[in-house]
């Protein structure tokens, strides 16, 4: 068995479940196909754009035999910037979305609901509204394609950076409308603190630090004339002091004296990483 695609002009034409995989159709494989091109009209069923590339309906594969091809349709209506406004399935159900000048969903209503093949009508618009920074404020349900009474709502809650902060939901109404009181869900964000992470130094002794990136270097104990010292990598991020100074790349380099030897060891140090080296010159 086989799923096959076909396609023309860039556009796919066809899905099909090849059942005995002899890439032929056959009377009992599974047949969608796509018919693209819309004409622009007025009605709500109309598109407000012409367009041979918009997809015009899709025709899914017969649930029983000699099923009418009407019965098998979902068709589609798109607004002038080829968004979809309009959509009849195949059990004739109609669904009618409406859009913003910032291209969001703000409505999506039911104008026709097939209550007697079993779909619920409780539910026949859903209205969205942003903040001013585009962020979705409320999602609320209604009775109506047009007024109405609210069935229930949900409110979000952001914080300066935009994160979800607070989320709100009232099972009964609009939000502090009566009836069973709204609950909610908050959300606390931790700021992260990343970690710089240093290249590790070339293996062996005789080695310097092959490090890209500015680096600071300094000696523990006074131990910088020793010819046994410890010695401290780190990225250049955090102030320099005159204790710890921050030097180039080639400065780490001469001041290491090619003496890091293969002994290293993560070390944590407040809130940075600290590469340590043991090593010995020569």
């Amino acid at each position: 068995m086989y799923t096959r695609f076909t396609y023309a002009a860039g556009m796919q034409t066809s899905m099909w479940v090849d059942l005995d995989g002899d890439n032929a159709v056959d009377s009992d494989d599974q047949v969608t196909t796509y018919t693209y091109g819309v004409v622009k009209g007025a009605s709500a069923a109309d598109s407000k754009i012409s367009s041979n590339r918009l997809l015009k309906k899709a025709t899914y594969p017969e649930q029983y035999s000699m099923q009418a091809a009407a019965d098998r349709e979902v068709n589609f209506a798109y607004n002038a910037q080829g968004q979809e406004v309009y959509k009849k399935d195949q059990a004739t159900n109609v669904i009618e979305t409406v859009y913003d000048t910032g291209g969001r969903v703000t409505t999506r209503k039911f104008t026709t609901i097939n209550t007697g093949a079993g779909f619920d009508d409780a539910v026949k618009r859903i209205e969205m509204a942003y903040l001013g920074r585009g962020l979705a404020d409320t999602v609320t349900q209604y009775d109506a394609t047009s007024s109405g009474t609210a069935l229930d709502q949900v409110q979000y809650s952001y914080d300066d950076w935009g994160n979800l902060t607070k989320f709100e939901q009232d099972p009964d109404s609009a939000i502090g409308g009566g009836g069973r009181a709204a609950y909610s869900v908050q959300y606390t964000l931790q700021r992260h603190q990343r970690h710089a992470q240093p290249r590790r130094a070339a293996e062996g002794a005789g080695h310097p630090a092959t490090l890209d990136q500015e680096v600071r270097l300094r000696a523990e104990d006074g131990q910088v004339a020793d010819p046994a010292f410890l010695g401290v990598v780190h990225l250049v991020g955090e102030p320099a002091t005159p204790s710890h100074p921050s030097v180039s790349l080639s400065t780490a380099k001469s001041l290491s004296r090619n003496c890091w030897k293969n002994q290293m060891e993560w070390v944590m140090s407040g809130d940075r990483n600290e590469h340590r080296a043991v090593g010995s010159c020569n």
